[in-house]
């Protein structure tokens, strides 16, 4: 599952990396865009969090008639907190969820990404907003353009209220969670440099059963970065988990 916005431009090549590793050993895969995104029909005005949740819900479902074997999504970025939301209420065949650096507030996530347009406005100029204007704009029904896409106010306030602290997913399903530290930072043990963020989430999901793996590996923030990025540790930590194991 892809990240938001610019953030799925970032790492297409990180995901088209890992599904041919992932190919070569064995494993069928699928590299799907969210309607209204990528490849898919839709333009981006008329995006819905519910829309790519249906999304999402179909393309598994589908996938788990056609092919047998055990089904592991890998989740990028605000990809994590979907899921969560995917799997509230839904029996869904799924035998893993991996994260890779996952928003664990949507709430922030937004914040951090309408300062995207405060920046922009500021450079060119114009006037003098705040989060809170924009968030007000949202509220009252707007659309904005931020970054070049026209987010419509339905799907702000849906990626909002996304979090994961409060929507552990089934202690049943094993999670896998890697986060990217700078190599100059890198140090050795599972939860050494977790984003400070995401360790009282880590803690209350372990405190509710659920089977959680944290690692963190050495790599440059390749969602985040100008020019294209990738995260060879990465990549070859997530191929792991499918050593010997066939679809």
């Amino acid at each position: 599952m892809a990240p938001f916005g610019e953030e799925m431009n970032r790492s297409r090549r990180m995901m088209t990396l890992q599904a041919e590793a992932l190919a070569r050993c064995g494993q069928t895969v699928f590299v799907f865009d969210y309607s209204g995104t990528g490849d898919s029909s839709g333009e981006f005005a008329d995006a819905r969090l519910a829309h790519w949740i249906a999304d999402s819900q179909a393309l598994f479902a589908s996938i788990a008639r056609t092919i047998p074997g055990p089904l592991a999504v890998l989740c990028i970025r605000l990809a994590a907190p979907l899921a969560c939301a995917l799997l509230r209420g839904r029996e869904l065949p799924l035998s893993r969820l991996i994260f890779w650096q996952p928003v664990v507030s949507g709430q922030i996530f937004l914040t951090q990404f309408l300062r995207i347009r405060l920046a922009a406005d500021l450079e060119a100029g114009a006037g003098r907003e705040t989060t809170k204007d924009l968030r007000d704009r949202i509220a009252a029904g707007e659309t904005l353009e931020i970054a070049g896409y026209e987010v419509p106010a339905e799907l702000a306030s849906a990626i909002d209220t996304l979090t994961l602290a409060d929507r552990a997913p089934p202690s049943s399903l094993p999670v896998n969670w890697f986060e990217i530290v700078a190599p100059d930072r890198f140090a050795a043990g599972p939860d050494a440099v977790l984003a400070p963020a995401s360790r009282p989430v880590v803690a209350a999901w372990r405190d509710a059963g659920v089977q959680l793996t944290t690692a963190c590996v050495p790599g440059e923030p390749f969602w985040a970065t100008q020019e294209i990025a990738i995260a060879p540790a990465l990549i070859a930590a997530t191929t792991r988990l499918f050593d010997g194991t066939k679809p």
